[in-house]
């Protein structure tokens, strides 16, 4: 909903019913994290991610999050990495292996010498959608390491491709995510592998939602992900 047809902001929609999933009792503010959850889950998985490989998450939105957190789920050793410190430092919370702060003067670099003795990351999610940290991604994943890229850019980049055949990287597009991938997270919430706390930063009745988006628009440095009270 809201990708291949119209999306829930209405007072009356339909579903068919094989689309219902079984949302095993667990609270409704959990409920309505698993689908930006599937993201970055879909994406994670996509990785084949082994226990121990050191995985760098670039963007520490909600996705990225959830890219960083799904990797933790599946052993990795993982590090986030954003142009904002105040994201970073609210990133610290979940427990990640590092963070880099890519702040344009080598920061980057320099998280890759410091984590991995500059051999690059076993996997790189992209998860902002810039051309820049699309570069980033080829310059911090390590020979033979896999890239996925769930961030939704929209701009063109000039892009030096025969990087991808001298490291033989594994490329992955990832959008979205299967009926198997909530169901999955469902169950890990329910079974308590995953803990959401700190993912919602606000809380707004419904009717206030225009001042939350506005919220969300001006303070997106300091904000995760924002709920809305039926």
């Amino acid at each position: 909903m809201g990708v291949q047809r119209e999306g829930g902001f209405s007072q009356y929609f339909t579903i068919p019913n094989e689309r219902i999933i079984d949302g095993r009792g667990l609270d409704p503010k959990t409920l309505a994290l698993i689908e930006p959850f599937c993201i970055g889950f879909h994406g994670a998985k996509k990785a084949d991610i082994k226990k121990g490989e050191k995985v760098l998450v670039i963007g520490t939105g909600t996705v990225g999050i959830f890219a960083a957190l799904s990797a933790k789920l599946f052993g990795a050793k993982v590090y986030v990495c954003d142009i904002s410190k105040e994201k970073l430092d609210y990133s610290t919370r979940f427990g990640f292996d590092g963070i880099i702060l890519n702040d344009g003067h080598g920061g980057i670099e320099e998280g890759k010498k410091k984590y991995t003795c500059n051999d690059g990351f076993d996997v790189v999610i992209e998860a902002v959608g810039n051309p820049t940290t699309f570069q980033d991604s080829f310059n911090m994943v390590a020979f033979c390491g896999r890239i996925i890229l769930i961030g939704i850019a929209k701009e063109n980049l000039d892009f030096f491709f025969t990087i991808i055949q001298k490291k033989e990287i594994k490329v992955f597009g990832s959008r979205n995510a299967l009926t198997e991938d909530f169901i999955q997270l469902i169950d890990y919430c329910k079974d308590g592998k995953v803990c959401l706390d700190g993912i919602i930063t606000n809380i707004y009745p419904y009717k206030k939602a225009p001042q939350a988006f506005e919220y969300f628009s001006k303070n997106q440095g300091s904000v995760l992900k924002l709920l809305l009270e039926f």
